[in-house]
Formats: C-alpha cells, sequence, structure tokens
C-alpha cells in the first residue's frame, strides 16, 4: 500500500497515479510561510458534482506532510525529480 502513490504538481493542477488511475484536480494557493502552504482544490467527483477541499501542506527538507480527515494522522511524501 505504501510508496505507491505519485503526486505532480504544476502551477494550477495536481495530478495523482495510484496503481494505474490517475486522478487530476485544479488548486489555488490562499496562504503560505517559510514551512507550509494552504492550498484550495477542487475536484469532480461522478454523481456529486464538484468538490471544494482545503489542504495545509507542511515542508521538512525533502519531505512533505498533511494531515488526513479530522484526525493528528499524518501522510508523508518524498520528493522525488
Amino acid at each position: 500500500m505504501f510508496g505507491k502513490l505519485e503526486i505532480t504538481y504544476t502551477r494550477w493542477r495536481c495530478e495523482s497515479l495510484f496503481e494505474g488511475t490517475k486522478e487530476a484536480e485544479w488548486y489555488r494557493v490562499l496562504a503560505k510561510d517559510e514551512s507550509s502552504v494552504m492550498i484550495r482544490s477542487w475536484s469532480d467527483l461522478p454523481g456529486v458534482g464538484r468538490v471544494q477541499s482545503l489542504t495545509h501542506v507542511h515542508f521538512e527538507g525533502a519531505y512533505y506532510w498533511i494531515t488526513l480527515g479530522t484526525s493528528n494522522t499524518r501522510e508523508f511524501f518524498r520528493r522525488i525529480e
């Protein structure tokens, strides 16, 4: 399960690839400081329509992490080039 998700950020889009399934969404930076950024993203869900979400991305060296849901669980990602 771990290490299979790849996320690519461009200036306005975020694309994810997980076990052959590719998804994309638009995002906008709302705020940033020296170690994090707050983004708002939009995605279209079949049968639901357009859904917005807020994500606070924290940077630590070659890694970044986000909090999942309302819990204190963090998901870490490693930067690759």
